[in-house]
């Protein structure tokens, strides 16, 4: 994971074209006195019904979740369920996500267990976290409120979680 240094400090890195930002923590875990790093990523956009879980849904089936798990919320209204769609892509990936799962505020508190947050355009709207990074992905604008968009959402989003999990060292062991 690397070290990160002290101090708030915002990474903008544009990643394809897309629109909503992620976010990804990283947690300090001890291990018997072991210093190993687990990340927790924090998946965020404005309600926590589309985008963000999309990201937390297939950065938790795709990486090591020894190395990675992650969290997700929304920065702004947040929604009352998840959009029934998204779970519904979700599950004909055969990508798991709790139905019964709801949205959340991505609130200080849930924040502060990130050292690392995607935004899906909402990355000024992310409580700010000492030593925190936060990554903006600035695509996936406008999406078609149907299946066929949410399943080209859905393939967007998990090309760019792959991506970071290699980049990151987040992935499974190949």
């Amino acid at each position: 994971a690397g070290s990160v240094s002290r101090g708030w400090q915002a990474k903008q890195q544009h990643m394809s074209a897309h629109t909503e930002s992620p976010s990804i923590t990283i947690a300090a875990t001890g291990n018997s006195g072991n210093m190993s790093k687990k990340v927790t990523v924090a998946f965020a956009c404005f309600q926590n019904a589309k985008r963000s879980i999309l990201g937390e849904a297939l950065f938790n089936q795709l990486a090591d979740p020894t190395k990675a798990a992650a969290i997700s919320g929304g920065t702004a209204d947040v929604a009352q369920k998840v959009y029934p769609a998204i779970l519904e892509v979700l599950k004909e990936a055969q990508v798991p996500y709790p139905e019964t799962k709801q949205p959340q505020k991505l609130s200080p508190e849930l924040a502060s267990q990130a050292q690392v947050v995607i935004a899906f355009g909402c990355a000024d709207q992310v409580p700010k976290v000492a030593g925190q990074e936060v990554i903006s992905w600035n695509h996936y604008g406008k999406v078609n409120e149907d299946l066929e968009g949410f399943r080209a959402l859905r393939e967007g989003i998990r090309a760019d979680v792959v991506k970071l999990l290699q980049e990151r060292g987040w992935g499974p062991a190949q």
